[in-house]
């Protein structure tokens, strides 16, 4: 029961350090200028997910070991103790975690698909790109480049 909960005590912990590295990185994608920051909370963002395989490998030898299908029957496998309620609690709090991750990380995800969008915008504008024939509307199809722009400066 100790390996489980130092199981669990062990992938809290991480999770916060998770949590904390998602916060950075929507926090760099939200002011940065220049993305400099992005690249470096990605990086330590990364280093901690890599330590993620790391945990789900351990989380798999102990199941094996207890013949288990996930921690919550390893954990009722055993007697009644002191010891089993304090690794339910830990379950629970490491599910608590799992669910703050999950939000942050759909969270994270949109900052960062709508920084994407936004620099394909900028770039389109700045390159003054041009539209092709089948810009405009229905029934107006030119073949060939039209000399309107894509995006307009008063837009």
């Amino acid at each position: 029961m100790q390996e489980i909960m130092d199981y669990l005590t062990r992938q809290i912990s991480l999770s916060e350090d998770v949590f904390n590295g998602l916060r950075n990185m929507k926090h760099a994608v939200k002011t940065s200028i220049s993305g400099k920051e992005i690249g470096s909370a990605a990086k330590e963002l990364e280093s901690l997910l890599g330590s993620l395989n790391d945990f789900a490998a351990w989380q798999d030898d102990i199941l094996t070991a207890w013949d288990a299908d996930n921690l919550e029957e390893a954990i009722l496998s055993q007697p009644g103790s002191a010891e089993q309620d304090e690794a339910l609690e830990l379950l629970g709090t490491l599910t608590a975690w799992q669910k703050k991750l999950k939000t942050e990380i759909m969270v994270v995800g949109e900052l960062l698909t709508r920084s994407k969008k936004f620099i394909d915008y900028s770039v389109n504008v700045l390159a003054a790109a041009r539209v092709d024939g089948t810009y405009g509307p229905p029934g107006t199809r030119e073949s060939g480049v039209s000399g309107r722009k894509i995006y307009e400066a008063n837009v």
